[in-house]
């Protein structure tokens, strides 16, 4: 766990018989220099964890592994995220590596290896855009969440062994032989006429339609906007008095009615104090 008393941070190592202690924090050195900043810690089944942290001019990562007295590390370009370590005590992080390496990685303290590279084909053809969460199985194979150009969500495996070829788990648009009901949220507002909108889930809500007892599918989080970005969710929904909806985007305003899509802006925008960077409701 990380602690604080305001002006420093460390984290802290919790044992089966409750001893706490401190394992790295602020202040202490690294490479030469003292941190400045820590990142988030994943821990693995089998007592290994791993960090990142900032030293003010450099980043590193840091990985225990069986001995929680020592560490390994090795220099990135930046703080990034660690999603993961395995029972093997293989760390999965996103980063730079400081030969120009854009990668979701796998690091077992000894050997950085990149396990899918940004920029690369995914097994649908589209390029890698993103890598929102990432493990690894006991067979040592990579499971990661990933973005591409034209997917907001692509779960993959990366195989095992030397050539392997990376798999699709699942992606959005898939079909789950499954019955769910929706999660009500709220309505969309400030409709005059025209079926009620709710809006279902929390965060990334999707839009339905109440029409003669049914939902009717309107907005799902995934679906790509005519002209525009994906709908994520993350942004609000309004309707005008006819009952068409406005969507925003983070790159993109779209009038939805009953005659077709309409893009409304597109962003950044030039205007004149600068770039208008995204649209908000």
């Amino acid at each position: 766990i990380y602690a604080t008393n305001g002006s420093a941070r460390a984290l802290f190592r919790m044992t089966p018989d409750l001893t706490i202690t401190r394992v790295i924090g602020t202040g202490d050195k690294v490479g030469g220099s003292a941190i400045v900043s820590l990142s988030n810690v994943a821990v693995g089944k089998n007592g290994q964890w791993a960090t990142m942290v900032n030293v003010g001019t450099a980043a590193y990562a840091l990985l225990w592994n069986n001995d929680p007295t020592k560490y390994s590390q090795v220099q990135l370009s930046y703080t990034g995220t660690i999603y993961a370590v395995s029972g093997a005590g293989e760390a999965v992080f996103v980063d730079n590596s400081l030969t120009g390496v854009s990668a979701l990685f796998r690091w077992n303290g000894t050997t950085l290896k990149p396990a899918f590279l940004i920029g690369a084909p995914s097994p649908v053809g589209d390029l890698y855009t993103q890598f929102d969460s990432a493990g690894i199985t006991a067979k040592g194979e990579m499971i990661a969440q990933a973005r591409t150009a034209n997917n907001l969500l692509l779960v993959v495996n990366s195989g095992t062994g030397a050539g392997a070829r990376p798999s699709i788990v699942f992606q959005s648009g898939a079909m789950i032989n499954d019955a769910a009901g929706p999660a009500f949220y709220n309505f969309v507002l400030n409709s005059h006429t025209g079926n009620p909108m709710i809006k279902t889930g929390w965060y990334y809500a999707n839009v339905f339609e109440m029409a003669s007892g049914a939902l009717l599918p309107r907005l799902v989080n995934g679906d790509r906007l005519p002209g525009g970005w994906f709908y994520e969710g993350n942004q609000d929904v309004r309707r005008n008095s006819d009952g068409d909806i406005f969507v925003s985007t983070d790159q993109s305003v779209t009038q939805i009615g009953a005659a077709g899509s309409t893009l409304l802006g597109h962003f950044p925008q030039k205007i004149a104090p600068g770039n208008l960077n995204t649209g908000f409701q």
